[in-house]
């Protein structure tokens, strides 16, 4: 004990364990990517992180290169930079980037089920639910029809409204999660009791609850706490009460009515496939629920503010449809290759907004090199799109709202590194309904309504927070009705 509390042996003890640390905070001699900083036992990296690292992180690629290491919390994670180095990982080494990390809220949440959660079964259910809605869309009518009924409830709500200022995204929500609903259960759904009603109407309140959750993934001790303080346990209550009182009730209802349901249940054939089955059904069901709604309504949400923000453009687009399809006759999605300067506007705002800037999480299925660098099995796999959408080598002037630069002799171009779905096998599979959503959408609006602000003055901001999916902070927009309308 003398020698313990001797002050040149502390000495010496703390040197000895300043310069292991520093030493295991030298990725290079692991042969990991390099990293923004040193790393410190239970948080890692996530004491640099600011608010919003957005901007911080496309720092970190000038400075450390496209391939960057990070610690969140006692998990290691790889982020890539740029479209060549995504493209390299997702597309050409798809086999060990595709896969989805195991982690807790995962596993509380998803329990492997579906064609978004880890697990082996993934490529089964993709398949499966894009042969459906290939399907569905090919019918008399198909999806197009069905987003037809989803804004025409949001065009009678807001003709209600008769020019107040409200905010958009509940309403929004509504109607998207109406769409999905009538996607996935059919166009006769109708909400037979009050529980089945009031489920349909919270679809889109899971996802808005999981960025808090998101910390529970990399700091393990939290989930102890008391008070359920990052919602989780709201979350899976909400879940298992969607699940029960109208995901499983639908299930059972559906029956030849041409909706994903039905033709998931077609497929249902044990002695061919068990992992075609009823668990897996629930939870292909709630991963379209839950990529489906969130994503539209948020870039709705951000198309409706770039257009307050740019009134040259807005005034271009209203021209550009009323001009073309007057004021009654319904917009179709096969006029996206007559309106092109709106088709152009839509894509601009998906590329600027970049909503989902760290795709969904990847995970290496074996360790690996990538580009020189040491990928060990099981890190997280982050794929930075904001490098890709504002990237000055791309797009020169990525952060000047430009339609134009979509346009090109009169036709509609779309550059490979145009990317809002991400790109690989687990890119979005839902990527052709949300592009007809989000252009039947704002065009129907353009048409309907003139777009204005609650107060020309002070103009709502064009920041948003960050997360899992980045929305715009809460505003308020008027929306009024065309004379010759009312």
């Amino acid at each position: 004990m003398f020698w313990l509390t001797d002050a040149p042996l502390s000495w010496l003890l703390l040197a000895l364990g300043t310069v292991l640390f520093l030493y295991l905070n030298k990725p290079m001699a692991r042969g990991l990517p390099p990293s923004p900083g040193l790393w410190l036992p239970v948080v890692g990296h996530l004491y640099l992180m600011e608010k919003n690292p957005r901007q911080q992180y496309l720092s970190w690629h000038k400075r450390l290169g496209p391939v960057v290491s990070i610690y969140l919390g006692n998990r290691l994670a790889i982020m890539l930079f740029g479209y060549d180095t995504i493209q390299e990982a997702f597309v050409k080494q798809k086999n060990i980037f595709s896969e989805r990390p195991d982690t807790y809220v995962t596993r509380q949440l998803s329990r492997d089920k579906g064609f978004v959660a880890c697990g082996h079964q993934w490529k089964v259910q993709k398949k499966a639910s894009l042969e459906i809605l290939r399907r569905l869309g090919a019918q008399s009518g198909g999806l197009e029809e069905i987003i037809q009924v989803g804004i025409s409830h949001f065009i009678d709500e807001v003709t209600q409204l008769k020019g107040q200022a409200f905010d958009p995204r509940p309403l929004l929500m509504t109607s998207v999660s109406n769409v999905v609903t009538a996607i996935a259960f059919g166009r006769e759904f109708r909400h037979d009791d009050a529980e089945t009603a009031e489920c349909a109407r919270v679809l889109g309140e899971e996802i808005v609850h999981h960025d808090g959750m998101a910390a529970l993934n990399f700091l393990p001790c939290l989930r102890y706490l008391p008070w359920d303080l990052f919602g989780l346990q709201k979350v899976k209550r909400l879940s298992e009460r969607l699940e029960e009182n109208l995901v499983r009730k639908q299930i059972q209802l559906c029956d030849d009515n041409h909706s994903f349901v039905s033709e998931y249940k077609k497929k249902m054939d044990p002695n061919k496939n068990t992992e075609i089955c009823e668990e897996n059904l629930v939870g292909v069901v709630n991963n379209l629920f839950a990529a489906g709604t969130e994503t539209v309504t948020t870039t709705l949400c951000w198309s409706l503010l770039y257009l307050l923000h740019n009134p040259a453009c807005l005034e271009r687009c209203c021209e550009e449809v009323r001009g073309h399809l007057g004021l009654q006759r319904r917009v179709e999605f096969k006029d996206r290759k007559t309106l092109l300067f709106t088709a152009a506007t839509v894509m601009e705002v998906q590329r600027i907004a970049c909503i989902s800037p760290l795709s969904i999480f990847h995970t290496a299925s074996s360790d690996t090199e990538f580009r020189g660098w040491k990928i060990p099995k099981g890190c997280i796999i982050l794929p930075n799109l904001d490098s890709v959408m504002l990237s000055e080598d791309v797009w020169q002037d990525p952060h000047q709202f430009r339609p134009e630069r979509f346009l090109q002799e009169g036709k509609l171009i779309k550059k490979d590194e145009f990317i809002p779905f991400s790109i690989g096998s687990r890119s979005c599979l839902g990527e052709n309904i949300a592009t007809m959503e989000l252009f039947l959408f704002i065009t129907t609006i353009l048409q309907k309504f003139n777009i204005v602000a609650k107060d020309a003055h002070h103009l709502p901001p064009l920041e948003g927070r960050f997360g899992l999916s980045c929305s715009p902070f809460p505003y308020e927009i008027i929306l009024e009705p065309i004379a010759e309308l009312c």
